[in-house]
């Protein structure tokens, strides 16, 4: 199935989202990603047209609404973690290795090897989870719902 192409994601989201000279290559890479992504989320595939694209016309412009969204999405998350690396340098590391950090005196300790319990497994699940408005266009395209959590 065919999500969004990259004209009908700039189509989508406005100029604050997604710079006027964010490259078609790098933009098509996010999609792929997300693709991926919500395809194991989605309990219901809509039916599909001869181009591989969902057959009814608001259906598709939910799908395309999700994956734009969740582009934002992981847009926001980067600029934010990119800021939270400036304010604090390389303590970010630290934390998002699972480690942590004492202010009272300071010290630093690393992460534990005990699996995947820590803070850089709570990052990746932050960068895997679905915005809400993601939800949203998914569950009103008919792809979410029903009796089984996906998300």
């Amino acid at each position: 199935m065919i999500w969004a192409t990259p004209d009908e994601v700039r189509t989508y989201l406005d100029v604050d989202q997604l710079p006027d000279g964010y490259p078609d290559d790098q933009l098509q890479r996010d999609i792929d990603r997300v693709t991926r992504l919500l395809a194991a989320k989605v309990v219901r595939f809509p039916a599909l047209n001869e181009q591989d694209r969902p057959e009814d016309p608001e259906v598709r412009a939910h799908v395309i609404a999700a994956v734009a969204e969740q582009i934002k999405h992981a847009r926001k998350l980067a600029a934010d973690r990119a800021a939270l690396d400036g304010a604090l340098g390389g303590m970010a590391d630290v934390l998002r290795a699972g480690g942590s950090i004492s202010t009272k005196t300071l010290s630093a300790s690393g992460a534990s090897r005990s699996g995947s319990s820590g803070a850089s497994q709570r990052a990746m699940d932050v960068e895997n989870r679905l915005s809400l408005d993601t939800i949203d266009a998914l569950v009103a395209a008919g792809m979410l719902g029903g009796s089984v959590a996906a998300w």
